[in-house]
């Protein structure tokens, strides 16, 4: 697995693809940031805890579309089955390399609420939290891009249809409000941004950990499924 890893790291790393991003991604968070300070809205660093989820959303597909696609596309992926790294390492080792990376940009994102400290004060307890649930919020996301990136050779359908997952997973909670209970309650429930609002609030609970936790491993799971069917194509 840390083979697997040390590669994905040197390729992000070794390709103006991860800088474009995360320059992109800096960029946009730094513009939404400055125009939530300058109106003056309420509640901004909740704001931005919700504009940086979302910017992720549209990074990580970008990031994780290539992982196992290309491998399939260039006939790799035979060979990497047959190294001594089992199914699961292959899957754990691409999805570290791409959550280190994302966490890497959440990371220098901290200097928003540091601004907001400085100049206005902000709740200690939230900024954990908001930073807790980004960072699970990553988890998930890039588990569904290696899980999407395992089914297919194509990395711009990979992109597409993990993007279309998160997209579904990320407004399941507004649907929820339309349809209403019973039904209403079970999308809210499995709603990314239900649990990610509580968390960006500074409502630290073990429900809403587990949730992401429990969804990026169902995602690594299929992913290993995925890759341990194709021996058998």
């Amino acid at each position: 697995m840390s083979a697997v890893l040390r590669k994905e790291l040197y390729i992000y790393f070794s390709t103006p693809l991860a800088y474009i991003l995360a320059a992109a991604f800096l960029l946009g968070n730094g513009y939404l940031f400055s125009v939530a300070v300058l109106s003056g809205q309420p509640g901004i660093l909740g704001l931005t805890f919700q504009d940086i989820a979302v910017l992720s959303l549209l990074v990580t597909p970008l990031l994780t579309m290539r992982l196992l696609a290309e491998e399939g596309a260039r006939g790799t992926v035979e060979l990497l089955l047959t190294t001594p790294v089992s199914e699961i390492g292959v899957v754990l080792g691409k999805f570290l390399a791409c959550l280190a990376l994302v966490g890497g940009l959440l990371a220098l994102t901290v200097l928003y609420p540091l601004i907001l400290l400085v100049f206005g004060g902000v709740d200690p307890g939230q900024v954990l939290g908001g930073y807790l649930g980004l960072f699970l919020l990553a988890t998930v996301s890039v588990a569904v891009g290696v899980f999407v990136s395992s089914l297919t050779d194509s990395q711009v359908v990979a992109g597409v249809f993990s993007f279309v997952v998160l997209l579904l997973l990320w407004f399941l909670q507004p649907i929820s409000l339309a349809v209403g209970p019973p039904v209403g309650a079970f999308l809210a429930a499995l709603g990314l941004s239900t649990h990610l609002t509580a968390l960006s609030q500074g409502l630290w609970t073990l429900s809403d950990t587990a949730f992401f936790l429990s969804m990026a491993a169902a995602f690594l799971f299929f992913a290993v499924l995925s890759l341990e069917s194709r021996r058998w194509r």
